[in-house]
């Protein structure tokens, strides 16, 4: 599989993830304090992966 569509499945599948464990939500509501913690720590797991490749970079750049 090319790296586009493995990225396009991971996006898709993480989506339809946060869709069926969180469900439908309004801002300010608990499911959206959830849907954003899962996004925060998915996307954690790339911060880490680049500063192992480049470890003087920072996680605020």
């Amino acid at each position: 599989m090319k790296r586009d569509e493995t990225n396009r499945k991971y996006m898709i599948d993480f989506i339809s993830r946060i869709c069926s464990e969180i469900g439908p939500r309004l801002g300010t509501t608990e499911n959206e304090k959830r849907a954003g913690l899962e996004t925060k720590k998915e996307s954690e797991k790339f911060m880490h992966a680049f500063q192992e490749l480049d470890p003087m970079r920072s996680l605020s750049q």
